[in-house]
């Protein structure tokens, strides 16, 4: 660094400069402010609870150095959501039909016997069909890895056996399977 001439004929003109210097640095800070209200407008908000104004910006400027890593990072999670939901959609609608084969066991073992004297018993389940067609929409979307299940009971007729030359899709099963289950009530 320079020596600084700070004699009293050389002090106004570094006052000024100083000054200069100093509003120049105030016009960058509320640039800089200026510029991190747009990207917070934007939606970029994740670096605001960072108290020190530096450490925040250093973020920022990482953040968008690796803005593809994160992308990237972002769309293996969306991908890992839609397995989970189409899992658990899964869950749900095998949990369906065991509730109504389960039920159509219990109807069938209930009128069997004589319980009161009423002259048969039935507990029917009331579906939502347009639920139960979405989410046989969404299992079904191509990527779906849904496997039908057959039933082991004596009651039920089995699926017929698919090989990979007579394979028909899942919702022709569903349909044959509806319309077997109804029978029964």
């Amino acid at each position: 660094m320079d020596p600084v001439d700070d004699s009293l004929d050389n002090l106004l003109p570094l006052l000024n400069d100083y000054q200069d210097s100093w509003q120049a640095l105030q016009r960058v800070d509320g640039q800089i402010e200026a510029l991190y209200a747009q990207v917070r407008l934007k939606g970029v908000a994740k670096f605001d609870s960072e108290e020190d104004p530096e450490r925040r910006l250093q973020l920022l400027v990482n953040a968008y150095a690796h803005r593809q890593d994160e992308a990237l990072t972002l769309a293996k999670a969306r991908r890992a959501a839609v397995t989970d939901i189409a899992r658990t959609l899964r869950n749900i609608r095998s949990d369906y039909e065991s509730l109504e084969h389960q039920l159509a066991l219990f109807n069938r073992e209930i009128n069997k016997r004589q319980v009161s004297n009423l002259a048969s018993f039935r507990i029917v389940l009331a579906p939502n069909k347009d639920a139960l067609k979405h989410i046989d929409q969404i299992i079904t979307a191509p990527g779906s890895t849904r496997k039908a299940r057959r039933c082991r009971c004596s009651i039920c007729p089995s699926p017929p056996i698919r090989t990979r030359r007579t394979r028909k899709p899942r919702s022709t099963w569903l349909g044959w399977w509806r319309r077997t289950t109804t029978s029964w009530a």
